[in-house]
């Protein structure tokens, strides 16, 4: 009985906060009429708010795209009334104008201050795509505005807002495009590294993403990109390799199946050429038989280029035989 009267209470409670949900996100044009001086009508929250003329002002200047008469608007009502019930809605209004204003280290802050008030808000989940905004102009290198200037980047700070909203609700409606978001920063930002363990996250926690596809491909070029030339370490190139091979298997048509057979043709020609560098090497040294173990692999590469045929070359004089490319 007892667990019943629990399952009803919370049937209850999720009605009636569906129900303010509904009555708070109302709207100019939705059947509800406001005057500015005025009263909202229509509505019970309205009735008891007296903010319901300003945040309809504000909603109107928001849909002439008059930001900055907007924000001026909820900075005032806010004022006049931080405790209303719309205090809510006119706050979370008030970071979107920010947010369209450009002011984004100052929405930024706003943001963490109204998931302080509000923890639980119906306004959440749009929060957080004002959030991604942010960190995503951020991160882009965008120059926050200081009194409508622009002035200083702030890419760290982007970085921030995107592992915090990841962070927040990792498997929410927007984590994979945060998560893909991450991994272009890193990219952008040529720390390669990262950017592969990013992508890699993505393609393993969303398997049904949207970015999927595109953070596959990335993640193997974001190996390749790690490589730092003939004379270092090769396995970044044999890492890529076997990333976009894996890609083409999952991903077989279109223009991006096309653009890592290239790339897997290119990498493997980069590969003779490294494995080649090290036979040389060794074989200068005397060390015949380690030179043997890296031009077989410059020929294994199957890169199609001038080393692996030089390779071969090197072989026959070493063994009496050339292998066949």
């Amino acid at each position: 009985m007892a667990s019943r009267l629990l399952v009803i209470a919370v049937c209850v409670a999720a009605v009636a906060g569906s129900v303010r949900a509904a009555e708070r996100t109302s709207e100019p044009g939705s059947g509800m009429e406001w005057t500015p001086g005025g009263a909202w009508t229509g509505s019970d929250i309205m009735k008891r708010s007296v903010l319901g003329a300003d945040y309809g002002l504000a909603v109107d200047l928001w849909e002439q795209g008059l930001y900055s008469n907007g924000y001026r608007v909820t900075v005032e009502a806010i004022k006049k009334a931080s405790d209303d019930p719309l205090a809510e809605d006119m706050r979370f209004i008030q970071i979107r104008f920010l947010v369209q204003m450009g002011e984004l280290i100052k929405a930024w802050d706003k943001a963490k201050d109204f998931r302080k008030l509000y923890p639980a808000s119906y306004r959440s989940a749009d929060l957080a795509n004002e959030e991604y905004d942010i960190g995503s102009r951020l991160a882009g290198g965008e120059k926050a505005k200081v009194l409508g200037i622009p002035l200083v980047e702030h890419k760290g700070t982007g970085l921030d807002v995107l592992t915090e909203v990841l962070e927040r609700n990792p498997f929410g409606a927007i984590a994979d495009k945060v998560q893909y978001r991450i991994g272009q920063y890193y990219s952008d930002e040529g720390m390669y590294l990262e950017a592969q363990y990013a992508f890699d996250q993505l393609v393993r926690n969303y398997p049904r993403s949207d970015y999927r596809k595109t953070g596959y491909y990335w993640r193997a070029e974001s190996a390749a990109l790690q490589w730092a030339g003939p004379e270092y370490e090769s396995s970044p190139l044999k890492e890529a390799i076997a990333g976009f091979q894996a890609f083409r298997r999952e991903y077989p048509f279109g223009d991006m199946a096309r653009e890592a057979n290239v790339r897997v043709r290119e990498l493997r020609g980069k590969l003779a050429h490294a494995e080649f560098i090290r036979g040389e090497f060794y074989r200068k040294k005397g060390d015949k038989a380690a030179a043997l173990v890296y031009y077989r692999a410059a020929v294994n590469s199957l890169g199609e280029t001038v080393y692996a045929a030089r390779a071969a070359d090197r072989i026959k004089d070493i063994t009496g035989r050339r292998p066949q490319l």
